[in-house]
């Protein structure tokens, strides 16, 4: 098997994707929401803020992350399901 290349159209393509998924979970973190992700193959219920702290987590890890959109009113209040406050 080879490895094919991605064309500069279909890495846009995927970037538009991508950043249309950050946006939309930004702002059902704004509004206290929640996202269903997929964790270990199965779905999971999700504040809306963890799953975007991960994102950005993935993001910085792979350089990427430059154009998400600055953190909104209730993101960041919580990690893993935990208040801030409680450690």
């Amino acid at each position: 098997m080879t490895k094919q290349s991605v064309s500069p159209d279909m890495r846009q393509v995927q970037d538009v994707m991508r950043r249309a998924v950050r946006d939309e979970i930004a702002k059902k973190a704004r509004l206290g929401q929640y996202v269903v992700i997929n964790r270990d193959g199965k779905p999971c219920r999700i504040p809306a803020a963890e799953a975007l702290l991960e994102i950005r987590e993935e993001d910085s890890a792979y350089g990427q992350g430059r154009d998400l959109p600055p953190p909104g009113p209730g993101e960041g209040d919580t990690v893993r399901g935990q208040d801030r406050a409680d450690g």
